[in-house]
């Protein structure tokens, strides 16, 4: 589909912005942080063939823990100009233990990606596209949170605009996520709650989990919205549903919370409109049938209100935990997730799935911020 030439030249626009910023960041960082010199060789004076050999032992390292061994065969793609070699480092750098963190170099590595790539047409077939995605959401976060003491002051205005472009022209989930949390919380800029709000909607029809469960406790709350528990306990139990084993616990925990704090009346409302929205929407998925005596799927978290009242773990039918990759296996797709049913004004379900907006990204949501198979 071709687009308007004034549509493109909004583009330009944009991506000559986001360029001169980041660029300006790339040049105070490189001078202020002073980073060491990119290594040439190993520490027993082991050279690489080429970067493309040297990032795929930096990636084997990572999946088998040795930093020490990644790091400089990173370093050593890096330096020769491999942009995922640069990316899997600033990943281990900015997320590793002890004296193999070192966030300063971590976000320079994004904000150079991010720069250097800032006009990447996201319509096309080049497969650098989410990786620079991400690479500039990572730069935003650094970007609003800062760095301790006193490395990079926290910027939210320059934040903000960095995930309003990696949500809009990018389709980035992740960045439409915390751009959504700025416009509730007025951070950045001013605030926008129906703005705010339209995002998390979206992405939760989307599958996207943590949106979920932050609308659910909005809902459940009456923050920025009328108070919908039942709503609440019907998102909750779906993000729950969808949850891998990463994010089973914290999840359980708000549903468990949510769950407990209703009637049983409510609960039976909800437990309804989540296996109408699975009837409704959802692939079948295999499962064992096994339940205990109380009917529930055997192999779930076992919770109890304060009034002795079990509660309903996900649905029958899901499937507990997901497969995590290793890095040789490249970048994750989006779960397979059909749209959820959306809340109307009133408060009641409305099953038709929402209009998707087109994106270059719709549907890349990794679960492993790492490795990227292949070469530049």
């Amino acid at each position: 589909m071709a687009r308007s030439p004034m549509a493109e030249a909004r583009r330009k626009l944009s991506a000559t912005r986001t360029s001169k910023a980041l660029a300006a960041l790339c040049a105070a960082t490189s001078l202020f942080f002073a980073a060491p010199a990119v290594a040439q060789s190993l520490g027993d004076g082991l050279v690489f063939p080429n970067a493309e050999i040297a990032f795929r032992a930096g990636a084997s390292a990572v999946d088998h823990r040795e930093p020490d061994l990644a790091i400089p065969a990173l370093e050593f793609a890096a330096g020769r100009g491999h942009l995922r070699a640069k990316y899997l480092l600033a990943h281990v750098l900015g997320t590793g233990v002890g004296p193999h963190v070192d966030h300063p170099r971590a976000f320079q590595f994004y904000s150079e990606i991010a720069a250097l790539f800032s006009d990447i047409d996201v319509w096309s077939n080049d497969d650098r596209i989410p990786l620079v995605a991400r690479a500039l959401f990572r730069a935003a976060l650094y970007m609003r949170d800062g760095i301790p003491s006193g490395r990079l002051e926290s910027d939210p205005v320059t934040a903000r605009f960095m995930f309003e472009r990696g949500a809009t022209v990018f389709g980035d989930p992740y960045a439409q996520f915390e751009l959504a949390k700025m416009l509730l919380a007025g951070q950045g800029g001013q605030g926008d709650v129906q703005a705010g709000l339209s995002w998390l909607k979206q992405l939760s029809r989307d599958g996207f989990i943590e949106a979920q469960a932050h609308l659910a406790d909005l809902l459940w709350r009456g923050e920025h919205t009328s108070a919908n528990p039942v709503g609440a306990l019907m998102l909750i139990t779906i993000a729950l549903d969808n949850a891998g084993s990463a994010d089973t616990v914290w999840l359980s925990e708000r549903h468990h919370q949510i769950f407990c704090s209703m009637a049983p009346e409510a609960r039976a409302a909800a437990s309804k409109r989540v296996l109408a929205w699975r009837e409704r929407y959802r692939r079948r998925l295999p499962l064992s049938s096994r339940k205990d005596d109380d009917g529930f799927v055997v192999g779930h978290f076992v919770r109890f209100c304060d009034d002795g009242s079990r509660v309903a773990g996900p649905p029958a039918g899901s499937v507990p935990g997901s497969h995590v990759p290793s890095s040789s296996e490249g970048v994750v797709p989006a779960r397979p997730l059909p749209p959820l049913m959306g809340l109307t004004s009133e408060g009641e379900t409305n099953l038709e799935p929402a209009s998707p907006q087109r994106s270059p990204l719709r549907g890349f949501i990794p679960s492993l911020d790492g490795y990227i198979g292949g070469g530049d």
